[in-house]
């Protein structure tokens, strides 16, 4: 799929009064607006290149986000990259409003970014603050701003399992069960220079390596995730808790966003 295909098709579900290139001007959160300007810088370098030149999607190039996380180990390339929106749970100790929340897991939808973290690593990188400005997505619904499609789902089989299950109606790439292995503060701006907060102001979770368990948990040979071995987990917005537990509820969670990044043999 050409790189000018690819985008001009996302944006006909965007189509509306105001026009593509000036949808940065409109009175989106900064996220959006955000997102929109990138957007529209791409849509005008497509129109003054020679369509003949333009890059295909070969996401199995794609770069992951620089950090100081382990490299992914060698042999391996990127198989699915997606973007979650949801959850992070955790529960407090009402009795002591001084002690820490503990994580409990997370709950998020997955959505296809894929072609995006192939073509302009820079414009997924919003995707996430961007995300989290706006009604999380339902009823299968695609993920704004980006135009995303649906991937699958994200939680916890246990307290430390993630669990990563890309089986929907449409298609089929897999499950995986992993366990984090390194993790590193997250910034606090994304490379638009908006802050990765939350809608409450909550701060990035820290970016993740995670290691695919082997066995695969019980997963069928069928719906092994592609070889997968490794997930990252990079470019956060929102997601941690209160330092504290005073005023919390038992339990509570904290909306994210994040990129997903899944890599195998194949």
């Amino acid at each position: 799929m050409q790189l000018s295909y690819l985008i001009l098709s996302s944006l006909a579900c965007l189509a509306a009064a105001t026009p593509i290139e000036k949808r940065h001007l409109s009175p989106w959160p900064t996220p959006i607006r955000t997102y929109f300007s990138a957007l529209s810088s791409r849509l005008s370098a497509i129109r003054a290149a020679n369509p003949q030149s333009l890059p295909t999607c070969t996401f199995s190039s794609a770069v992951l986000p620089n950090s100081s996380l382990p490299a992914p180990s060698p042999g391996l390339i990127p198989y699915h990259i997606a973007v979650g929106r949801g959850t992070q749970n955790y529960t407090c100790d009402t009795t002591n409003p001084q002690a820490a929340p503990k994580a409990v897991g997370a709950l998020a939808t997955l959505y296809n970014t894929s072609c995006l973290a192939a073509i302009n690593p820079y414009m997924l990188s919003l995707v996430p603050a961007a995300a989290l400005s706006v009604p999380s997505p339902r009823n299968g619904r695609e993920l704004f701003p980006a135009q995303s499609v649906l991937s699958g789902h994200h939680y916890f089989s246990d307290l430390t399992t993630a669990t990563f299950n890309l089986h929907t109606e449409t298609h089929n790439f897999g499950i995986t069960f992993n366990k984090k292995i390194a993790n590193v503060t997250a910034p606090a701006a994304n490379p638009g220079n908006v802050p990765n907060k939350g809608p409450d102001g909550s701060k990035p979770v820290p970016w993740l390596k995670l290691q695919t368990q082997i066995p695969n948990g019980n997963v069928s040979p069928a719906d092994d995730l592609g070889g997968v071995r490794e997930v990252y987990r990079v470019n956060t917005a929102g997601g941690a808790a209160p330092s504290t537990c005073s005023g919390m509820p038992a339990s509570f969670e904290v909306q994210y966003a994040a990129e997903y990044w899944f890599f195998g043999t194949s």
